[in-house]
């Protein structure tokens, strides 16, 4: 009894052995079927003709793992690995042209479809071309680009050979800076509306490489960008300079902006004059004045491959001509006696007149004895003369470059009166009579004031006794009264009057006085 259950205890702990040997072999077995995805390692970049490694492998597992190295797009170019110890698998490229792209690996088990195919991450080669004949061009062009003011430029870096390139953009030998003037696509600089201040020397430099150690780069040509800025109005204008004995006009012709070269010329109403080329924005021309009074009035016109414009003024210069006026202006006392006058000569026309003053037929500066005033009027076509000899005067003009023609204004007879002011103690002396006179009216206004306001209370105090007494005695003082009133009145006014009229003849005698002594030297 006690053996069989020992037996029975036996086989049930040695069928629960059996169990777990079964169970370990099952998870050992589906362990080892599980394939995980597989880690791919290798170059990003490469050059043309190098050979470079790609590594696949996964973790450890029971059967024999087959690795592809593939493509994207090119599975039917794959390479296959056959791991039976559970080694690297390594494949080797030859990079070409068409190598570029996308590559990755796949795991898989062969005769065994429990356990699935496993593929990597992929990884991008580049494949590195050294940059070579670089070339820029433009559009309009190609070698050369001409354009107008606000016209679009394309500039293109072009190569005969190069791959993943940098680009690097100079103008008249500095690096081009970020700007809104321009864009940068690609291989292309592109400024849509160029500007005077963009015209100069491009080039560009074309670089690639792998890492540090393997750098390529090459530069283009030199393009030369022309930009036509279209001429401003031109402004004529002159100045007089005197050669020797010979005055000069130099005629300025200038444009504020526009491209050289300019074609100045100088014309008048009928034919061209002079034309110049300049590489500025001006140009000068001398002509004698004895020729340019014959010409008229002269405008300039400037040209250059995009415009052509007249200036919308005109210098002119006119000879001396017309009619010579003389004209006077008298000063005169307060009892209608000429006192000075002034002479002054005009003519009609002329830029440039100069005028001469001539006193009894003999010119102003070569008399000796003459003592008349030239006077400055603030105009070049009038000059005025303060006569002080008795005499004849006139005047003529002529121009300053020719003296051959000349205007002659009629003559004018003067008779002038020397005229001395008054000393200063004579001046002394009416002031202070002046003063004194206001002081006197014054004072007799102020007099008569005071009396006036004395008057009013004695009035009042005549009225009251007046009604206590008689009817005769009121009429008796009311006549007494009136009588007194007008003599008083006599007597103030005769106060008030006196002193003014004193003072008054005695400012009279002062002026009268001083009178003869302002003529004593005539």
């Amino acid at each position: 009894m006690g053996q069989s259950q020992d037996k029975r205890r036996k086989m049930k702990s040695l069928g629960h052995t059996v169990l777990i040997l079964v169970l370990v072999d099952l998870c050992s077995e589906m362990s080892a079927s599980v394939l995980e995805n597989p880690t791919f390692s290798g170059p990003k970049e490469a050059l043309l003709g190098e050979i470079v490694e790609f590594n696949c492998e996964s973790p450890p597992i029971q059967e024999t793992v087959t690795y592809q190295f593939l493509k994207a797009g090119e599975k039917e170019k794959a390479q296959e690995y056959t791991s039976l110890t559970n080694e690297t698998a390594t494949f080797n490229l030859v990079v070409k042209t068409t190598s570029e792209g996308l590559y990755y690996c796949n795991a898989f088990v062969e005769n065994n479809t429990s356990i699935e195919p496993q593929s990597s991450s992929t990884i991008r080669l580049k494949v590195i071309i050294p940059v070579k004949g670089v070339r820029l061009e433009s559009d309009p062009g190609p070698d050369q680009a001409d354009l107008l003011e606000g016209e679009k430029l394309t500039l293109s870096c072009k190569v005969t050979e190069g791959t993943h390139l940098f680009y690097e953009w100079y103008f008249n030998r500095s690096p081009i800076p970020d700007s809104l003037d321009h864009r940068i696509v690609e291989n292309k600089m592109i400024i849509d509306k160029i500007v005077d201040r963009q015209a100069g020397t491009y080039f560009c430099i074309a670089s690639n490489g792998i890492n540090e150690t393997h750098q390529y780069s090459s530069t283009s040509n030199d393009l030369v960008v022309a930009v036509k800025v279209p001429l401003s109005k031109p402004v004529i204008s002159y100045t007089v300079t005197k050669e020797a004995s010979t005055l000069q006009a130099i005629i300025t012709c200038n444009s504020t902006r526009g491209s050289p070269p300019i074609t100045f010329s100088l014309y008048n109403k009928t034919n061209g004059l002079y034309s110049r080329t300049a590489q500025e924005q001006s140009a000068l021309f001398t002509v004698p004045l004895t020729q340019l009074v014959r010409m008229g009035a002269i405008y300039c016109e400037a040209k250059n491959e995009v415009t052509q414009l007249q200036s919308n003024t005109s210098v002119r210069l006119d000879a001396v001509g017309g009619e010579g006026r003389l004209q006077t202006e008298h000063f005169y006392e307060d009892n209608g006696t000429v006192l000075w006058s002034r002479l002054c000569c005009s003519v009609e026309r002329g830029t440039f007149p100069q005028f001469t003053w001539f006193l009894n037929g003999l010119p102003l500066e070569k008399r000796v004895d003459s003592l008349s005033i030239l006077e400055y009027t603030g105009s070049h076509n009038v000059s005025c003369l303060i006569p002080t000899v008795r005499g004849s005067y006139h005047c003529e003009a002529s121009d300053e470059f020719d003296f051959t023609h000349r205007v002659v204004t009629k003559g004018f007879v003067v008779n002038p009166r020397e005229f001395k002011p008054m000393s200063v103690e004579v001046i002394a002396v009416l002031l202070s009579g002046f003063i004194l006179l206001i002081i006197t009216v014054a004072t007799c206004c102020l007099f008569l004031l005071l009396r006036r306001k004395k008057r009013k209370p004695e009035e009042s105090g005549s009225d009251v006794h007046i009604s206590e007494e008689t009817g005769e005695k009121r009429v008796l003082e009311t006549e007494q009264q009136e009588q007194q009133e007008q003599a008083s009145g006599k007597l103030s006014n005769t106060g008030l009057i006196c002193p003014c009229a004193v003072q008054a003849f005695f400012f009279l005698i002062l002026f009268l006085g001083a009178e003869p002594a302002g003529n004593a030297g005539s």
